[in-house]
């Protein structure tokens, strides 16, 4: 009897195991860096970010984190607006168009190069909340190369 107490112990703490894990793929964490997305994301905010079945729920104007073309000083990762999605291509603008570094200077990229949405802001903790779609940016007023 003793014993059945204890599996379902060990079942159970498998089971969290498992979803904290899992949650561990499935989310991450970034934080801000630089004035491109000012005054919808500042210098030093903290965000969570759906990394995994995120390319499916993509639409215009929702803040994502990408991969961008190499280039010099360019970081890993950047924080944009998704303004257009066209089949395979995406294009991403920051919402601060003088200090950004986006589709306008590198062109489209490819959906494979969305690494995440942006779902959460957790710092600092007078403008944490839930992300939501924004409309700051419009594609029309950009006038990249399709």
């Amino acid at each position: 009897m003793l014993w059945a107490g204890r599996g379902r112990s060990f079942l159970w703490l498998a089971a969290v195991g498992l979803g904290l894990a899992t949650a561990s793929l499935a989310f991450g964490r970034v934080e801000v860096v630089g004035e491109s997305m000012v005054p919808t994301l500042r210098p030093g905010d903290r965000l969570v970010v759906l990394r995994f079945g995120h390319r499916w729920l993509l639409r215009p104007g929702d803040l994502v984190t990408v991969a961008p073309p190499p280039g010099p000083g360019r970081p890993q990762r950047l924080v944009k607006r998704l303004v257009e999605r066209d089949g395979a291509t995406v294009a991403v603008i920051g919402d601060n168009a003088s200090a950004s570094t986006d589709s306008r200077s590198f062109g489209r990229l490819p959906l494979s190069a969305v690494t995440g949405k942006v779902v959460y802001r957790y710092w600092p903790a007078s403008r944490a909340g839930a992300i939501r779609r924004g409309h700051r940016a419009r594609s029309a007023q950009v006038g990249w190369p399709r």
